[in-house]
């Protein structure tokens, strides 16, 4: 099969969403709301199934379908993350694999959260937080500095999920041989292109 659209995915109850094929300037990216009614997986997997399904059929359309999928494997933290939140996210993870696996993809493949960071934002972990550990230090919260980095290729967003779906997005496109991404071409040689 031939390369096509690459689709990565953060996935949270606000699902970030970056997608590129060969040949285009810049990926476009977004963030989806998923229904988070309490103690509810099916109602928001049903959600992100259609979106898929709708977003698959479009670029299909277009004749370069979803090839490769890639998402954000699931962070979970038992300190930090009840049984039910964990649950869900499992519930989307195992929904992105199941439709790549329906619509024929080349692949699906998991990301672990802090080799994409690493790559985009140049550190994947010690961002610092206040001695209550409720806030990051100014400089620190990765969330922010992922809409910094996408501003830093010219992509302007201000929502966390759709920035760190980009990051995902171009730490994935690393591992398709010979893909090109433009954004960093432009962001090495500067003005000389």
């Amino acid at each position: 099969m031939k390369l096509g659209t690459v689709l990565a995915l953060d996935i949270a109850t606000t699902t970030g969403w970056a997608w590129h094929r060969p040949g285009m300037p810049r990926p476009f990216f977004g963030a989806i709301p998923l229904p988070s009614t309490v103690n509810e997986v099916g109602e928001p997997i049903a959600a992100l199934l259609l979106w898929l399904r709708t977003l698959y059929i479009g670029l299909k359309s277009d004749g370069t379908p979803i090839t490769h999928f890639f998402y954000e494997m699931p962070f979970l933290d038992p300190r930090k993350i009840n049984s039910r939140t964990s649950k869900r996210l499992m519930g989307l993870a195992g929904a992105v694999e199941m439709f790549a696996f329906q619509v024929g993809a080349t692949g699906c493949y998991e990301i672990e959260l802090s080799e994409w960071r690493k790559h985009f934002l140049g550190r994947g972990t010690g961002f610092k937080k206040t001695p209550d550990k409720k806030k990051y230090l100014p400089g620190h919260d990765p969330k922010e500095l992922a809409i910094r980095q996408c501003a830093s290729f010219g992509w302007h967003t201000d929502v966390h999920d759709a920035a760190e779906a980009c990051g995902v997005l171009d730490y994935a496109l690393t591992m398709i041989p010979g893909y090109e991404r433009p954004w960093r071409d432009n962001a090495l040689m500067g003005g000389m292109l």
